[in-house]
């Protein structure tokens, strides 16, 4: 059985191969400093998906 360590890298690559593969969103945050961006909507939506690609 490998090391619990070996376990969690292969679940991180796996779900890390997940997001590159995630479809990039057209909207865009408007531009401003020093304002908290937030997103609302319905449920699995692609709220967090969208999140990460605004701060990447």
């Amino acid at each position: 059985m490998p090391p619990p360590i070996e376990i969690l890298q292969e679940e991180f690559h796996s779900a890390l191969s997940l997001i590159q593969k995630s479809t990039p969103r057209s909207y865009k945050f408007p531009e401003s400093k020093n304002i908290i961006k937030v997103a609302i909507g319905m449920r699995r939506s692609g709220k967090t998906y969208f999140l990460f690609q605004t701060i990447q």
